[in-house]
Order: structure tokens, then C-alpha cells, then sequence
């Protein structure tokens, strides 16, 4: 007899654990064994969707909080060394018909930073734009869940060899807001004798 299946077929499996794994005329053992199995799949159904929701949720959460910080695409130019000559370029300009979010050219330089004390330290420098510093400082706020007007209204005012020193280095360095520090590019290190080095100063 061919195996017929329809839209009944819900009530079909249902009249199916009623009649025979459920009725009373069962026996004890198939009862038992039968409830067992149901209220096993039911937990192992019900767990694989509490955890496929929290993962995800996790996921979104972290995939969230690390493109707050961290670019989709990074786009290295070998030979430029500053956020004007990254603007001028070709690839830059054709990123900035695309729909983005925030496009942003950032320059990045190893240094050595010396105090008045004459604490040396090891750092990074990046230079970025001024719409860069505001988007990180709206994920700061919103992360800490308040506005920080003073540190927005410094940054709108910050000048030449002025720079935001990052927290961990200040507190190695033990650097507070105006102090000054000089900044040497490690190459300056490589030159003969005799020859002056390039400096800069920096608040």
C-alpha cells in the first residue's frame, strides 16, 4: 500500500504518540521510555536554541564593539607618509564614492619619546583626521554612557606638535595634560657623527 503524506501529516504524528506510545493500553516500559524520549528531545531542542541565541548574540555584541575601533577594510599605502598625500591619491578618492560609513586616512610612524626627566619611551604615532578623533571619542562615550565635553573641546583645539599621548605610555612615562616631550624618528639613531639629528617638541 503506497505511503500517502499531506498537510495532516502534524496530526497524524500526533494521533500517532496518543494512540500507540502514549495510550493506556501500553505498557509501563513503552510509556516510560517514550516520555523519557520526548522531554530528552524537547531539552535538547530547547538548549540548541538558548545557545544558537546567545552565541549570536555574543557575536553581533563583539563584531559590534570591534568595528567601533577597528576599520572593515585597511588599505596600506607603502610610500606615503601623510594624511594629505592619502587624500590626494587615486584609491583614496574612489573610496570616497562608495556609501562608507567613515572613510579616514591615518599615517603611522615609529618613534622615540623622551620627557624632561629623560624617560625614553618606545610608541607609535598615527596621525589621523579630526572626524576620526570624534568617532572614537562617540564609541568612549557611549561605552562609558557619558559626554566628555572638555576632552571634545580640546581635540576641536588642538595645534601643531600638540598630540594625544595614549594612557598606558603616559603612565609609564608619567606624562599629565601640557606636559612637553621630544619625539625622535628611530632613524636618527643610524646617523654619523656630527651630523644633528631631526627633533620635534610636543605638547
Amino acid at each position: 500500500m503506497p505511503l500517502c503524506l499531506s498537510q495532516n501529516e502534524p496530526v497524524l504524528s500526533l494521533e500517532f504518540f496518543h494512540r500507540f506510545l502514549l495510550s493506556k493500553r501500553a505498557g509501563s516500559l513503552v510509556k516510560t521510555i517514550s516520555r523519557i524520549s520526548i522531554v530528552g528531545i524537547w531539552l535538547g531542542v530547547a538548549a540548541l536554541i538558548i545557545v544558537i541565541s546567545v552565541m549570536n548574540g555574543f557575536n553581533k555584541s563583539i563584531r559590534d564593539r570591534l568595528l567601533e575601533v577597528e576599520p572593515h577594510l585597511v588599505i596600506d599605502f607603502q610610500n606615503l607618509k601623510s594624511p594629505d598625500q592619502i587624500k590626494a591619491h587615486d584609491v583614496y578618492k574612489k573610496l570616497q564614492t562608495f556609501d562608507t560609513e567613515l572613510t579616514a586616512p591615518i599615517s603611522h610612524q615609529d618613534v622615540i619619546l623622551r620627557t624632561t626627566e629623560g624617560f625614553v619611551q618606545r610608541a607609535v604615532a598615527s596621525g589621523v583626521t579630526r572626524e576620526r578623533l570624534y568617532h572614537l571619542l562617540d564609541y568612549g562615550d557611549r561605552k562609558k554612557g557619558q559626554n566628555d565635553p572638555d576632552l571634545k573641546d580640546k581635540i576641536s583645539k588642538l595645534q601643531t606638535n600638540e598630540v594625544i599621548l595614549g594612557v598606558g605610555v603616559a603612565d609609564k612615562m608619567g606624562l599629565f595634560r601640557d606636559d612637553t616631550m621630544v619625539i625622535i624618528p628611530p632613524e636618527n639613531l643610524l646617523l654619523p657623527a656630527g651630523e644633528i639629528p631631526t627633533l620635534t617638541q610636543a605638547t
